[in-house]
């Protein structure tokens, strides 16, 4: 069924920063009912390699980088 993943970056409390892929699928239940029934399978994996390499100084600062098209959650 549908597939959907996004990708979350962290930052750590030395200053570096990495990347975590966050994925969910929706997959059709094997309960028997009168409507379909789904569940959400849920992951999330760490990328081995850190965006940023701190050099042990904390102070990393995120800001949202606006795409145009594209609305952010608020």
């Amino acid at each position: 069924m549908k597939e959907d993943e996004g990708t979350l970056a962290y930052g750590a409390s030395d200053g570096s920063v990495g990347l975590i892929k966050v994925s969910q699928k929706l997959k059709q239940s094997d309960v028997r009912s009168f409507t379909p029934q789904f569940d959400i399978e849920e992951s999330m994996e760490r990328t081995p390699r850190l965006i940023y390499q701190a050099d042990g100084n904390a102070g990393i600062v995120f800001n949202w980088v606006p795409i145009p098209g594209r609305s952010v959650g608020r």
